[in-house]
């Protein structure tokens, strides 16, 4: 073969190969903003089913977090409040079964909170940059205005407009939020599930990461000093009632004075 022909062949599968890499390229940022949308979709269900379950409305709770389970099993939010509504209801066996898969999701679901700041975030900046413009057209205008009436509506609108951008920059100024770990509340909440079901030491283990990762979590600690009292190691007890305090974590009074008192002993 021909050192040209060898070359055209080399050039042709080079910008073959640019063409699926292309290709390909597209295809996976495709897959991503479809997972977002169906992210937010779901996410409209998820933030319902919150509302009801913090208003104490269990029953409505329930079909809002389940439709969002629907479009997004991953979900890692909607299966940890699902998992204490099936904790309320005594089906422990499930509520394990649910929060076990929301720590599972919690690191996949992350992304898309981080993902709809930002978009928030670039939303605003937008918002902002209309209103400026509005500002200046109005300002513009004022020059030639004669009208008084017609004079004070522009500069009430300019007054507005700028009060709309001030809040905007109050939004933008928050602070961007963290890099998502898996919530302290999710492992109390799993520890709760293993206390019913008798599985103590791993109920402990999760007490434990818990006030890892929340060091005022004043539950955990209540719960963590509970089982130690139970088991009657009253010293581990006041260990953990004295790191509590340490940490500023609130504590029942009667678990506290029951420790102090048995530790006496």
């Amino acid at each position: 073969m021909r050192k040209r022909e060898c070359v055209l062949i080399l050039v042709v599968l080079f910008v073959l190969m640019g063409t699926i890499s292309s290709f390909g390229q597209r295809d996976f940022l495709m897959e991503e903003r479809k997972l977002v949308e169906k992210f937010k979709f779901a996410d409209k269900h998820f933030t319902k089913g919150k509302e009801y379950f913090i208003k104490g409305n269990i029953a409505k709770a329930e079909k809002e977090l389940g439709k969002c389970l629907e479009i997004m099993p991953e979900h890692a939010d909607a299966l940890y409040f699902l998992s204490q509504i099936d904790y309320k209801k005594g089906n422990f066996d499930q509520s394990l079964e649910r929060i076990e898969k929301a720590k599972a999701n919690f690191d996949f679901i992350a992304k898309f909170y981080t993902f709809t700041h930002q978009t928030r975030l670039e939303s605003l900046r937008e918002e902002k940059q209309k209103l400026e413009m509005q500002v200046m057209h109005l300002q513009d205008r004022l020059p030639s205005i004669t009208d008084q009436d017609e004079r004070q509506r522009v500069e009430s609108a300019i007054a507005n407009t700028r009060n709309d951008i001030s809040i905007i920059e109050s939004r933008l100024r928050e602070p961007i939020p963290p890099v998502l770990h898996t919530p302290a509340d999710y492992f109390y909440v799993h520890g709760n599930i293993l206390f019913k079901l008798k599985r103590y030491q791993d109920a402990h283990d999760q007490y434990v990461e818990a006030i890892k990762q929340d060091s005022k979590h004043g539950n955990a600690y209540n719960n963590l000093i509970n089982l130690y009292f139970i088991a009657k190691d009253y010293q581990g007890a006041l260990a953990y009632l004295k790191a509590a305090e340490a940490n500023g974590a609130q504590i029942n009074p009667e678990l506290k004075k029951a420790v102090e008192e048995a530790a006496k002993k």
